[in-house]
């Protein structure tokens, strides 16, 4: 499976676009819609700007790399808006947040969708801090998990 636009504009609403790099909330270097890493190097003060269409293009190929592999690598079925949200909730906190003995990742093996949507709320914090941007952003991207396909 890969990231739908929705899920792609779902990423960039939350991330923001600054187009050279700066620290986020708890010191990593980023730029562009969110990025840390550009074809395997990490982003530090020098990192050239780039334009938003290259931080959009970042932004889907390390999803599509990273992010959506690693939810792919669950096997399960999930539909399209439950991938966008896995892959929204792995690109802003990592992949290891859907390991195996995590709340979402133990949910999500048991075929808990409830309970994984749930537990994505758990995920409001950065520095021990409840941060109104990731709460915000947890809640939809619960509610993206939870909303069903249309076909």
């Amino acid at each position: 499976m890969e990231l739908s636009t929705n899920g792609a504009n779902l990423i960039a609403s939350f991330e923001g676009f600054v187009p050279h790099p700066y620290q986020d909330s708890v010191g990593v270097w980023t730029i562009g819609c969110g990025t840390t890493e550009i074809n395997g190097v990490h982003v530090t003060s020098s990192t050239h700007p780039v334009t938003k269409a290259q931080a959009i293009a970042l932004l889907k190929q390390q999803v599509q790399n990273i992010y959506g592999h690693a939810v792919n690598e669950l096997n399960l079925p999930l539909n399209q808006n439950q991938f966008d949200a896995l892959c929204s909730f792995t690109y802003n906190v990592g992949p290891g947040a859907i390991g195996p003995t995590m709340t979402v990742g133990k949910c999500l093996r048991a075929h808990n969708w409830r309970g994984a949507a749930d537990g994505l709320l758990l995920w409001d914090r950065a520095g021990g801090a409840v941060l109104e941007g990731l709460l915000h952003r947890r809640q939809a991207e619960r509610a993206l998990f939870l909303k069903p396909v249309k076909h």
